[in-house]
């Protein structure tokens, strides 16, 4: 199985919460999605605050700020299973070059 991209991540996210992390605004629901997807990334995609900063069209402080706040782990979960089935179902559709 592949490393998850960020963009399976963002995706993911997305799709659980119901709002893009990278839109513009301070509403609860955009901050909830972005909080989920810094904290995914750095999970999930195994990235440094400084790449999920570059991401999210943050600055690192608070990316940092993000990653210390509490994790809705059933949130994270969803994010993880989405990640995964979109992974499994790429490399079930990929062609197989070696048979």
């Amino acid at each position: 199985m592949r490393q998850p991209r960020p963009f399976d991540v963002l995706t993911a996210v997305e799709y659980v919460t119901g709002m893009d992390p990278n839109k513009r605004g301070r509403s609860r629901l955009i901050a909830r999605s972005r909080r989920l997807a810094a904290q995914a990334l750095a999970e999930i995609a195994d990235m440094s605050q400084y790449e999920i900063a570059q991401w999210l069209g943050l600055d690192r402080s608070t990316v940092s700020h993000h990653l210390h706040e509490p994790c809705d782990y059933d949130a994270m979960r969803m994010v993880l299973d989405r990640v995964s089935q979109r992974i499994e179902e790429e490399e079930a559709n990929a062609p197989n070059v070696f048979r």
